[in-house]
């Protein structure tokens, strides 16, 4: 029988933060979800139930937005990965996601993707201040560390919605092995370093038996033998 805490250990929880433009996509891939469905009592939860290698997959959103409250920093500490939106026409919503920044635990490498070059020169200027912006945001997913990955899509552009999902779910998935076997090796160390501390213990005891042993062989004909239990 599946237990509730089956049911919460094989959740992923994913946080989305950032810009109004996250809604379009994330439209996208609730009608790429097999089951979508909102919380009962909280207006910002979501869950997708997705196929990923012929096994269903439940996957938590959450949109606790840019104010810096209780919730969304337990939605921060509690997610697998988090999503940062922003516009590249919009300099002041990169701003805003600054005020997550301490918050963050993630931590990524950086990918970019090249754009074509416009001719006409009204466009060259407005493409220079979006790839300016474009900059800014890779520097800032660079400053985030080595797990933070920076990608570039068009929210109404944007048809890939399942591989996209998979992409969350897989991504989440080698994070969490990565953890488990990091707690593993820990655990292991410090066995390794409790172990000749039992050991020297265990001689020093067999030290302290022999000796009470030789002293209890001496005093025997005048003292009667005596056992204490620990």
């Amino acid at each position: 029988m599946k237990s509730d805490e089956d049911d919460v250990c094989n959740q992923l929880n994913v946080v989305m933060l950032g810009s109004p433009q996250k809604s379009i996509l994330f439209e996208k891939l609730c009608q790429a979800a097999m089951k979508y469905e909102r919380h009962v009592h909280y207006q910002d939860v979501y869950y997708l139930t997705i196929d990923y290698n012929g096994k269903e997959e439940l996957l938590e959103f959450v949109d606790p937005g840019l104010a810096r409250t209780g919730g969304r920093e337990m939605a921060i500490k509690r997610a697998d990965l988090a999503l940062l939106f922003y516009s590249a026409l919009s300099l002041s919503s990169l701003h805003n996601l600054q005020t997550v920044k301490d918050d963050l635990t993630m931590k990524g490498n950086v990918t970019s993707q090249t754009q074509k070059k416009m001719e006409e020169s009204n466009a060259v200027v407005l493409w220079i201040k979006f790839e300016k912006r474009m900059k800014k945001g890779q520097k800032w997913a660079t400053e985030l560390g080595p797990d933070c990955e920076f990608i570039i899509l068009s929210s109404s552009q944007f048809a890939d919605a399942k591989t996209f999902l998979e992409t969350i779910v897989s991504t989440i998935r080698v994070h969490r092995k990565r953890r488990t076997r990091t707690f593993i090796k820990q655990l292991k160390l410090a066995h390794e370093i409790l172990s000749p501390r039992k050991s020297d213990r265990s001689k020093e005891e067999r030290k302290s038996t022999k000796s009470s042993s030789s002293s209890n062989s001496y005093n025997n004909e005048n003292k009667s033998n005596i056992c204490l239990i620990m």
